[in-house]
């Protein structure tokens, strides 16, 4: 339990700081996308979240598997292996007034953290709750990944990345 809210609480900082991180001249916070919505099948069956970002003209995905995962009645949050990965925080309900908030990080072959909106679908099994996003829009922020050992997500210094717009694909669960 104390190390679940370690880990809830070093996600939540995370995620502050890459909301943060914007570059100069650019907002903090990405636009809510006004378009079509997306689709609400998600392409995973298990817990999985997936950054898609494009890069002058290139599209790139990163993907990892959710391997800690929990809920309480605002949010869904989710992390990868020993909580050094990958992170994710999914509000269940929007705050502003806008769509549920999405703040994700995984550190692949770069850093990407990335805050966006989109509305979670949700369905009851018998021994959990899920919650599924399918290519909510965004902004995500692409830095290079640190040299060696991974420091902790919260510690990588994202001062040489670039701010891209980006969608996010997940499906979390919450245990009973």
């Amino acid at each position: 339990m104390i190390a679940a809210r370690k880990g809830i609480l070093a996600c939540a900082m995370l995620l502050t700081l890459a909301a943060c991180s914007a570059p100069s001249g650019g907002s903090s916070a990405p636009p809510e996308d006004t378009s079509s919505p997306a689709p609400t099948t998600s392409p995973f069956t298990s817990p999985k979240m997936s950054i898609t970002y494009e890069i002058e003209g290139a599209f790139h995905t990163v993907s990892t598997e959710l391997t800690t995962q929990g809920c309480t009645e605002k949010l869904f949050w989710a992390e990868a292996p020993e909580s050094r990965n990958a992170s994710l925080l999914l509000n269940k309900e929007s705050v502003t007034g806008k769509s549920p908030q999405i703040s994700a990080a995984i550190l692949a072959d770069n850093f990407v953290t990335f805050i966006g909106f989109g509305v979670p679908e949700f369905s009851e099994g018998e021994s959990a709750s899920r919650a599924v996003v399918v290519e909510a829009p965004g902004t995500a922020m692409v830095s290079p990944a640190p040299a060696g050992e991974n420091p902790g997500l919260s510690k990588i210094d994202q001062s040489e990345g670039v701010s891209v717009p980006a969608t996010v694909t997940v499906t979390v669960d919450c245990l009973r």
